[in-house]
């Protein structure tokens, strides 16, 4: 499977190549070719040397990544998102599976909040934006809220994780959930209705705040629960 991701230069993006690109030919886009190739040469060599295995990474200008992915990563800071989308749309197609795991957020002087988007005096989480911006794009999902970006990116460190997923498909949840299993030490779980990204997404400032006032390291999201029958 070809997957793309689309801001691969932080924590999140470069985490979650690195570890998918044992499974699945990985794509990085950027808006110049000569970094997005760069930036997938130094981690294929990082994979190489941290976990003695191959990988497959590339790198490649966006528009090229979105038109080969089957799935695309989209892990773009949340304020550039809306008019990128805007401008890339007819790359998109209607079978591919469109992933956010954008939040938007900011730091005041008391801790993280999250700033969610205003489009047409309503309020929308960064998954809901997508949407709106690729209409012709059946299965759009969110996940990997809660998954620590610094964790993901360190190959070092044994992964042990839940990711909560929202998707208004079942293709969507399916496919997602596939992926999110690919990286060893990560379980999905299906939230529901991607109208829910409202709250999943305000989890990662909750976390980051948990974190400060508590000194603790990283901290992520497991579920603790018993299934029925």
């Amino acid at each position: 499977m070809r997957i793309g991701i689309l801001g691969g230069t932080g924590d999140l993006g470069k985490g979650l190549a690195q570890r998918l690109s044992l499974h699945h030919e990985v794509m990085i886009g950027s808006r110049e070719e000569t970094k997005a190739r760069s930036l997938a040469d130094s981690y294929l060599q990082e994979v190489s040397s941290a976990l003695g295995k191959k990988g497959e990474i590339k790198g490649f200008e966006n528009g090229q990544v979105i038109r080969a992915s089957d799935v695309i990563i989209i892990a773009l800071p949340y304020n550039t998102v809306n008019a990128f989308l805007t401008q890339m749309q007819a790359n998109f197609r209607k079978d591919q599976l469109v992933i956010s795991p954008i939040v938007p957020m900011e730091k005041g002087q008391t801790g993280f909040f999250y700033n969610p988007y205003i489009i047409d005096g309503k309020e929308m989480s960064a998954a809901e934006v997508v949407s709106r911006a690729l209409p012709n794009v059946e299965s759009i999902a969110s996940a990997f809220h809660t998954v620590p970006a610094a964790r993901l990116a360190d190959l070092s460190y044994k992964l042990d994780f839940d990711v909560l997923i929202a998707s208004d498909s079942g293709d969507g949840w399916t496919r997602t959930a596939s992926i999110v299993s690919d990286i060893e030490g990560l379980r999905p779980y299906y939230a529901g209705k991607l109208y829910l990204s409202r709250y999943l997404e305000p989890l990662t400032p909750l976390m980051l705040n948990v974190a400060i006032n508590n000194r603790l390291k990283q901290p992520s999201l497991k579920i603790i629960a018993e299934r029925k029958g």
